[in-house]
């Protein structure tokens, strides 16, 4: 095994890092079916975790003034089919915008989040989400997570358990192993547990990035559920739709 290619949903830097102790190399790439579609990636000798790495050659990349990653070069494509408006829309001067917020740090490109996916709290703090979930999700006892809180007093998060793992060890007294989905969702125990874990992961974060209430959910996010795209992306208004009422009960109590 010489190395792997990651894409398509973001890295955590700390896998990358484990690996890369391990003799086993990560290059995490970034791109878009607009691009043709690779734009950056890491090089093998050249591997900087939390990275996409530089872009390709004959690929220029520039953040513009919001954080918009911008990309221009013979790869970006001439257009969408029999849709100016939306060309027009997407590619300015010759610039692709790719609706991917980032940062270039020594030639080498770090995704922050997508544009439309920022929260913006009710104290005006930007936050983008998925930092946040990166984080969240190494933990082994918690499978998914979804980051909420636009124009919101503080963070909260819809948690998936990985039921496999609560299986194998119950780190709780009074949680019988085995117990199922829906029991461990409904404990407040279960609940404390997590929201503990999840501090001990983001302890490094700034206050207003911390979760402080969490949903837990008995069932996973799925693509036949309409809460997935096919490349396994949250889609955050599906379930925003299907667990508003859950969410909105966090901050009935301010």
């Amino acid at each position: 095994l010489r190395f792997f290619v990651s894409g398509g949903a973001p890295l955590a830097r700390e896998i990358t890092e484990f690996f890369l102790d391990a003799g086993v190399r990560i290059i995490e790439g970034y791109g878009l079916t607009e691009n043709s579609p690779v734009i950056s990636v890491n090089r093998l000798d050249r591997i900087r975790a939390g990275t996409v790495g530089p872009p390709l050659p004959g690929v220029e990349v520039k953040i513009g003034g919001d954080g918009e990653i911008l990309v221009r070069g013979d790869s970006v494509m001439l257009g969408y089919y029999k849709d100016p408006d939306a060309t027009a829309e997407a590619i300015e001067n010759g610039w692709l915008h790719t609706g991917d917020l980032g940062v270039l740090e020594d030639g080498y490109l770090r995704i922050v989040d997508r544009k439309k996916e920022i929260i913006v709290t009710s104290g005006g703090k930007n936050i983008p989400p998925q930092r946040v979930e990166n984080l969240i999700v190494t933990d082994p006892y918690i499978a998914q997570v979804m980051v909420y809180g636009d124009r919101r007093k503080f963070l909260s998060a819809l948690v998936v358990p990985d039921f496999e793992q609560f299986a194998k060890k119950v780190p709780l007294p009074g949680i019988l192993p085995g117990s199922p989905p829906s029991e461990l969702a409904d404990s407040p125990a279960v609940n404390a547990f997590l929201l503990n874990r999840i501090n001990e992961r983001t302890r490094d974060l700034p206050a207003y990035e911390r979760i402080k209430k969490i949903v837990v959910l008995a069932e996973p996010f799925t693509e036949a559920g309409g809460e997935l795209t096919p490349t396994m992306k949250v889609k955050r208004k599906q379930v925003l739709q299907r667990y508003q009422v859950e969410l909105d009960a966090l901050y009935d109590d301010l």
